[in-house]
């Protein structure tokens, strides 16, 4: 492209709006402007495509599979060429740059990938296959970086990118994610400072009153759309924005800002799609949709405590009640749904639909099946803040102790994540049933590296290979889950869901629309006994007749389906009627 870029006169006054209602003022506007034709002066924009039933993303880090002699990059594409292959189109690939802690969340360079796992063209090459996430570690910096050295040396513009604190501020009702102090103490040349570190001594909070680190991060997040990203995860979301005397947590600021990386996502980037991390109660996380001008994409963080809870007490009453509930996100939103991640599994999100004895009964299971609880402050009280157990480990059994149905349990727990509406993605463990990694907590001294294994490839495909081994019951499992999960037009995001109840043996979701040539059942027995089916139950929502089980294709009648412990049974139908195609409400053009 030739001459300088021109953009919409509307685009522009929005972007100044968001300006004032964060600042009081535009004056960033010019610079922002400039960043945002430069971008699109290289990258002209192009069209958002529509979300479907393929779309499938797994989470792994850099070095989650490891072969002699290549770098940890290379050696995780080619397993996931080789053994995953197109049952996902998309990898979540946890920071993969040069940090000093926190496994890759304390970054020391944002424009660098960290050589011990690869470089540039590992990433290209990775994003030429699947589609691309890419977090944007917004909140905080390592205190390894050059930025937080000029803060110390007193350098410009970086002498202004962290927060100082008057260490008598009164921070009471401050809200942490940690029980680790909120304020660190550091040397600088100008004398002993203060500054705010809401996760960590080595994790110092950047300014977002500085505009600046407004700017310095939009031009991160346009430097990682030119290097691939299709999505951006935007980190620790809720503690962007301080005001002492507040709770400094999901601040009316804080959503601005997020308005604002929409918009310039809108401008310069339409294809692709922002996620919100925001681990916090329910109705909190899903303020992140904004008026559908804020995340594209929000966690259901709900989802894997709810799951977890269903199938260790063999119960979905629960899980029904509070899916029954969930309204449908904006147009041109939608869920991202998972059970599992490199983190634990978060107890915040169910604050206010399980009762404290449930968590607590939850707890005590966890930690017989090798779990263990980490801890934030509240109110100087220590309250349970997330579970750190692998998956695979958490399904051992119920609340009555370990049985023989841990596979079945794990692929069933996956089943129900798939089945709602949403976009889904596994966690590379769950895929590969690992267990409990003991040897790295020991190691690294932090909980959450129990679900954190680094396989090696020849023990991991070995594993893969035996077809007696848990892994491979599991991988396989996994495979035929998704394949069926891709091949179901009916579980596209558009695809509104009716979760139905029909006891509380049973969850059951249905997903069918009018413009759908499909209608998909999905039936989950959660309990230790064999469920049949009330037809009388269902006859009010869906006739007994064309049903086939979409795993064999054998034709399924309704009334008396037998669905055993721990299983599932997707059921599917093609729907009579003209169809018009799906709601194109995805669009980037319907986006304000």
């Amino acid at each position: 492209m030739t001459g300088p870029v021109s953009l919409p006169p509307q685009e522009i006054a929005a972007l100044e709006r968001h300006l004032i209602h964060i600042y009081g003022d535009a004056h960033a506007l010019e610079p922002l402007l400039g960043k945002l034709r430069s971008h699109l002066a290289l990258h002209p924009p192009r069209p958002r495509p529509h979300w479907s039933n393929r779309d499938i993303l797994l989470i792994t880090y850099g070095d989650t599979v490891l072969s002699p002699d290549i770098p940890p990059l290379k050696s995780l594409h080619r397993w996931l060429s080789r053994r995953v292959g197109k049952a996902v189109n998309g990898v979540h690939l946890l920071p993969f740059f040069p940090y000093s802690s926190d496994d890759g969340f304390s970054v020391i360079d944002y424009r660098r990938v960290n050589p011990e796992l690869g470089d540039w063209d590992d990433i290209h090459a990775l994003a030429g296959e699947y589609r691309l996430m890419v977090d944007l570690v917004l909140n905080h910096v390592s205190r390894q970086s050059l930025w937080f050295h000029d803060f110390l040396n007193d350098v410009e513009p970086y002498r202004h990118f962290f927060i100082e604190v008057d260490p008598d501020a009164d921070l009471s009702k401050v809200v942490r994610p940690r029980s680790t102090p909120l304020v660190t103490e550091v040397q600088t040349h100008q004398g002993y400072r203060y500054l705010w570190t809401t996760f960590s001594d080595d994790q110092i909070d950047l300014n977002y009153a500085n505009p600046a680190v407004l700017l310095e991060m939009i031009d991160i997040m346009l430097f990682y759309v030119t290097q691939g990203a299709r999505y951006l995860r935007l980190d620790a979301v809720p503690y962007l924005w301080k005001e002492p005397g507040t709770t400094c947590f999901n601040l009316p600021r804080t959503h601005e800002l997020v308005r604002l990386f929409n918009r310039a996502l809108r401008i310069a980037a339409p294809h692709v799609s922002l996620l919100v991390e925001a681990n916090v109660p329910h109705r909190e996380n899903i303020r992140y949709f904004g008026d559908g001008n804020e995340a594209h994409m929000v966690y259901q963080f709900a989802l894997p405590p709810l799951i977890l809870h269903t199938l260790n007490r063999a119960d979905s009453s629960r899980l029904t009640a509070w899916a029954r509930r969930l309204e449908p996100p904006p147009a041109g939103c939608t869920f991202l749904n998972f059970t599992a991640s490199h983190d634990g599994i978060g107890l915040r999100p169910v604050e206010r639909i399980l009762p404290r004895r449930d968590l607590q009964d939850l707890i005590d299971s966890m930690r017989r099946f090798g779990g263990f609880v980490s801890f934030r402050s509240d109110g100087g009280d220590e309250v349970p803040y997330e579970i750190n157990i692998s998956w695979f480990d958490a399904m051992a059994g119920t609340r009555r102790g370990g049985d023989t149905l841990q596979v079945e349990r794990c692929l069933c727990s996956q089943a129900i994540m798939l089945a709602l509406q949403g976009v889904p993605a596994v966690y590379v463990h769950v895929l590969t049933g690992t267990p409990n990694a003991f040897d790295l907590v020991e190691s690294t001294g932090h909980t959450r590296s129990i679900n954190r294994r680094k396989w090696q490839v020849g023990e991991l495909d070995t594993l893969l290979d035996n077809r007696a081994s848990l892994q491979s019951r599991v991988f396989r499992g996994m495979q035929k889950l998704l394949r069926i999960r891709r091949e179901a037009e009916a579980m596209d995001p558009e695809v509104p869901q009716e979760v139905l109840d029909l006891g509380p043996a049973l969850f059951a979701v249905l997903r069918r629309a009018r413009w759908c040539r499909q209608e998909v059942l999905a039936l989950h027995n959660v309990t230790l006994r064999p469920v049949l089916v009330d037809g009388a139950a269902l006859a009010e929502t869906v006739s007994d007749e064309g049903w086939h089980d979409l795993a064999t294709g054998e034709p399924v009648a309704l009334s008396g389906l037998e669905v055993r412990p721990c299983r599932y049974r997707w059921l599917g139908r093609v729907t009579p009627g003209t169809f018009s195609g799906p709601d194109q409400s995805l669009s980037s053009s319907t986006r304000e």
